[in-house]
């Protein structure tokens, strides 16, 4: 995985997922520190997407990502987090997302699309609550 190969958008939200699991003192960036970043994401695609959608507001899903990050254990110390393995799982299958859609650069929805479709990110609860799942 390359980040060069990222839109700028995307390299954000990489980046903002960092910075909110070390703001949080977490041990590890997960899949719910980068939907966080991609739900508040000014001009954000992936927020626009699903308040067009029947699906659900991007304010609930937030507020529900929101609550599953604080669940999450605080370390003390000097925090340094490490990139979870369902997070790195997401950011490698976000290339194939973007291959199969024959796009050259890795963007933001295809980053939530890889979220969709990763069974073991502890995304889907969130997901189904909202009414969001990938179209076949």
């Amino acid at each position: 995985m390359n980040l060069n190969q990222f839109t700028v958008k995307a390299q954000e939200a990489v980046v903002d997922a960092q910075a909110t699991a070390v703001k949080r003192n977490h041990q590890s960036v997960d899949p719910e520190h980068l939907l966080f970043a991609l739900l508040k994401q000014k001009d954000g695609v992936v927020g626009q997407c699903l308040d067009k959608n029947k699906a659900g507001s991007s304010a609930s899903l937030l507020a529900a990502v929101e609550k599953e990050l604080a669940k999450k254990p605080a370390v003390t110390g000097n925090v340094n987090p490490y990139v979870s393995p369902s997070l790195n799982k997401i950011l490698v299958n976000s290339e194939t997302e973007s291959k199969s859609l024959r796009d050259d650069f890795i963007s933001t929805e295809h980053l939530f699309l890889a979220m969709l479709v990763a069974p073991d990110a502890g995304l889907t609860s969130l997901f189904q609550k909202a009414g969001i799942a990938k179209a076949e």
